[in-house]
């Protein structure tokens, strides 16, 4: 079984961790509920009693403060974009190795959210430089819409870097004018709304 088997690899892969499982949805909520604190949580949103990304929206809801992430079966954009707009802090497809699942969960693990953009790319155009982009009143500079497009494509800071010829703390220079532009906090925040509102 496949939780079980993930169970298995989080414990040996981190160890010292403490691992709880549970069976459906209500087991979850009941667990999240409860007076335990969990650094992560791992939804699959094929469980009993879970009815896909609007369930996911439900719980995130409740839970605006966990750590919540996807791993699923279900690797269409469409649902990955729908996770997104509810603020998940990452979604692994099921289909992944071993040792990248945990290199993954290591990156969420540190703060940073993890998206499969190389699902989402697909569907979306190649690397175009938009140019200088009005969101809400705000205007994005070139230069910053460069770094969310790439950031979007799901390139860390240092690729990102390399791909526009600049140094990292430059990146985050700019990262941090664009998220204040848009009004977000993190990066999967701001995946989520340049995908909403179509400015890549």
């Amino acid at each position: 079984m496949f939780r079980d088997s993930l169970a298995f690899l989080i414990r040996k892969s981190f160890t010292n961790t403490f691992v709880d499982t549970g069976e459906s949805y209500a087991t979850l909520v009941a667990k999240l509920r409860s007076s335990q604190s969990f650094d992560v949580v791992l939804i699959d949103l094929n469980m009993p009693g879970m009815f896909g990304a609007s369930t996911f929206e439900q719980l995130r809801a409740e839970f605006p403060r966990h750590c919540l992430v996807v791993v699923s079966g279900i690797n269409d954009p469409e649902q990955i974009y729908a996770v997104i707009r509810s603020e998940a802090n990452g979604y692994i497809p099921k289909t992944m190795s071993a040792d990248g699942l945990m290199k993954a969960l290591e990156l969420i693990l540190s703060g940073v959210s993890y998206f499969p953009m190389d699902l989402i790319a697909r569907h979306t155009s190649t690397f175009s430089g938009k140019g200088e982009t009005s969101f809400n009143g705000q205007v994005l500079t070139a230069k910053e819409m460069d770094v969310i497009e790439l950031l979007v494509a799901g390139h860390t800071n240092k690729e990102i870097g390399r791909s526009l010829d600049i140094e990292e703390v430059t990146v985050k220079a700019r990262l941090k004018q664009a998220f204040r532009k848009l009004g977000v906090r993190n990066r999967a925040q701001a995946v989520r709304v340049a995908l909403e509102n179509k400015l890549l």
